[in-house]
């Protein structure tokens, strides 16, 4: 066990970063062009206090920590949470620009 004190993070530097969108390599289509876009930390507490996030964000996650998160074709709102999630965090581009 460690003898070192930790010290509680402040508020407003949590806040602060948690706002802020940084550069992010992402995998492109080909090789040689890179895909590079500004994306902001995702969270589900500031959908929910923001009434951004849908009721589906909230069942998913609900599953998800449950285990009860089955692979089903005919439900699974998979795409409908990652959609939701780029449309929040993809800074720039952004999601609607990709048409």
């Amino acid at each position: 066990m460690s003898t070192e004190t930790l010290t509680v993070s402040p508020i407003e530097s949590l806040v602060k970063y948690s706002n802020t969108a940084k550069p992010v390599d992402l995998p492109g289509w080909e090789p040689d062009v890179p895909f590079i876009a500004e994306l902001r930390r995702s969270s589900l507490r500031g959908a929910i206090m923001s009434a951004k996030g849908p009721y589906l964000l909230l069942v998913a996650a609900h599953r998800l920590y449950a285990g009860l998160a089955q692979p089903n074709p005919l439900v699974d709102e998979t795409p409908q949470v990652f959609i939701h999630v780029l449309r929040d965090d993809m800074v720039k581009p952004t999601l609607k620009e990709f048409g």
